[in-house]
């Protein structure tokens, strides 16, 4: 059995989502990567917040969704398909030291701060709607 190495980072911590195996992130100091096919192509991923250093993340253990705290943001990524929002009404994002989405409840999420307490939210999965397919 050999390791081999799926990407250089200097140092990192790494979600892989259960829904999506095979979408994996990776958090280094001032990057997020992202690779859906498992490891073989990695890309830079929230550009537009990429000149901020990530605090901490967290992956739900019953969907796709993940939650990245920045120091001016609190970003949820629903799936890796582009959907992501910012979440940061009712919370200081510089004091946020780490995120815990409920098992039971993949909508509650838990911060916790830097001596300010715990506080929680309830986010839901963007609703999707499917159109049935009609043939002639």
């Amino acid at each position: 059995v050999t390791w081999s190495n799926l990407i250089e980072t200097h140092d990192g911590e790494i979600i892989v989502t259960p829904q999506e195996p095979r979408h994996i992130y990776v958090r280094e100091y001032f990057d997020i990567w992202r690779s859906i096919d498992g490891g073989t192509t990695w890309v830079k991923f929230l550009k537009p917040y990429q000149d901020y250093r990530s605090n901490c993340f967290a992956s739900s253990p019953t969907n796709s969704m993940v939650m990245i705290g920045f120091p001016d943001y609190i970003i949820a990524d629903f799936g890796g398909d582009g959907h992501e929002i910012e979440v940061t009404d009712g919370i200081e994002p510089r004091i946020v030291q780490t995120l815990t989405i409920d098992p039971v409840d993949p909508g509650r999420v838990f911060a916790g701060t830097m001596g300010q307490g715990i506080y929680t939210i309830d986010m839901q999965m963007p609703y999707r709607t499917f159109l049935p397919l009609i043939f002639r």
